[in-house]
């Protein structure tokens, strides 16, 4: 337990020392704040300055699906240039020889983060929603983000060798995010073809949210996160090694 101690310690001094990742720490509670108030406050300034109804209202829970995606895939973020960081100076293969080994790296590094980051967007989104969204909706929110943000930091850590490479595809990574359009903006069944997307899962839990159809979205939100989970999982695996 001391070693798994020290480790999230030395990750720690190493957020400490870059205010960049500072600054993405409390990038959840920023975000939930400018959601919160920020898009009302456009709102009422959209609908008075071209005198329209409701412009974004219609489109809160949308809002509030991308809200509780981003409060943790900024927290999955630091661990991810951490990670990379600890990579390019040959710190990990130092880690791996004390007693913290490589399943010990990846709980403090990836596991412990996605913990931290599920409960910080819990927090985030019970203040911060737009919508009044139920409880039992915000977690399975939560849920589907986190495996989605997961998917990601495995993506960028396997795939980029330093920290500007990492920023850059999780810039990319920006581009699955399509996915959450698609159920808000497509009713017909064309909407589907974007199921390989975890972005498409998160978002087809959230409009089928009080229908039959709300427990197989999860179901297979989770099913599709796992696979690139798996997927870059292997990656990084052999990356380290």
């Amino acid at each position: 337990m001391r070693a798994y101690v020290a480790s999230l310690k030395f990750g720690y001094r190493q957020i400490t020392r870059d205010n960049m990742l500072l600054l993405m720490i409390f990038g959840p509670i920023l975000c939930g704040v400018i959601f919160k108030y920020g898009i009302p406050i456009l709102e009422e300034y959209i609908s008075e300055r071209y005198g329209l109804g409701k412009v974004l209202v219609p489109y809160y829970l949308l809002f509030d699906t991308l809200l509780s995606y981003i409060a943790l895939n900024l927290i999955c973020t630091v661990s991810s240039f951490i990670i990379l960081e600890e990579h390019d100076d040959d710190v990990a293969a130092y880690l791996f020889v004390t007693p913290i080994g490589y399943s010990g790296y990846i709980f403090t590094r990836i596991i412990t983060p996605i913990i931290i980051a599920f409960f910080l967007s819990l927090v985030v989104m019970l203040f911060f929603n737009l919508s009044e969204l139920s409880f039992p909706l915000i977690l399975s929110l939560i849920f589907l983000s986190m495996l989605y943000s997961a998917a990601v930091t495995l993506f960028t850590v396997s795939k980029a060798k330093n920290k500007v490479e990492g920023l850059a595809l999780t810039k990319l990574s920006g581009v699955v995010f399509v996915g959450l359009l698609v159920p808000f903006f497509v009713n017909t069944n064309i909407q589907f073809l974007f199921g390989v997307l975890p972005s498409f899962w998160l978002a087809k839990a959230s409009v089928s949210y009080g229908t039959s159809f709300f427990i197989p979205s999860i179901l297979l939100g989770a099913i599709c996160s796992a696979f690139w989970i798996l997927i870059f999982y292997n990656k990084f695996k052999n990356k380290l090694f």
